[in-house]
């Protein structure tokens, strides 16, 4: 999958939320993860295998999200994935995409395959597509875990971030035909940095130059 689809993929991801927002409240940002039993590690046997070219993953962050506290004693929901085996440096890509006004404050931690960290990248590092966060890193063959997880640092802050895209309605021509009507909107989306919401992942060849 390009870039250019992922985008397209993370998009409808959003407008998918958004409309089922019409039928059902989403839930509020859950900005602590007191009372939840974290981890001094995080659990490798919950690794989700990432395949190269394969069509994005999608990880909803809950209340039954894995919790993993550091050796400072900070507290983060996470993901684990397994990164594709290979030769040949790759592309990853990382969104962390509102669900309601609960928006992860993603920290991304490159792991050998004994679990030692090799290198990292915070939140600083992403930046906003919209009402989402994104980030596309080069990945090496010696690195063979991806840890996506909430910065705690940031829990409970948060802002407002422009939206746009386009919505599309049929209307039926009365002689067994639609026609279809785009409409383009823009509005202003509050977020809070919490331990729910959505992660998109995926791993792409990077593209050859002729």
């Amino acid at each position: 999958m390009s870039t250019v689809r992922f985008r397209v993929l993370a998009a409808a991801l959003l407008a998918s939320l958004s409309l089922a927002g019409c039928a059902v409240a989403p839930p509020p940002p859950m900005t602590t993860l007191d009372g939840r039993i974290c981890t001094p590690a995080p659990d490798f046997t919950l690794s989700h295998p990432l395949e190269l070219g394969a069509r994005a993953t999608i990880m909803s962050f809950d209340q039954n999200t894995p919790c993993w506290q550091s050796a400072e004693g900070k507290r983060s929901a996470y993901v684990l994935f397994t990164l594709p085996n290979g030769i040949e440096p790759y592309l990853l890509s990382v969104t962390s995409a509102p669900i309601g006004q609960a928006l992860i404050a993603p920290h991304l931690y490159l792991l050998d395959g004994l679990g030692n960290k090799l290198r990292d990248a915070s939140r600083d590092s992403f930046a906003f597509h919209g009402s989402s966060l994104s980030m596309n890193l080069r990945a090496y063959p010696n690195e063979r875990y991806l840890l996506v997880a909430s910065e705690p640092d940031t829990l409970g802050g948060g802002g407002s971030q422009l939206r746009d895209g386009v919505v599309v309605t049929n209307y039926s021509t009365g002689y067994g035909g639609f026609v279809s009507i785009h409409t383009g909107f823009e509005q202003n989306q509050n977020y809070v940095y919490a331990v729910n919401g959505t992660i998109i992942v995926s791993a792409e060849p990077i593209p050859k130059v002729n």
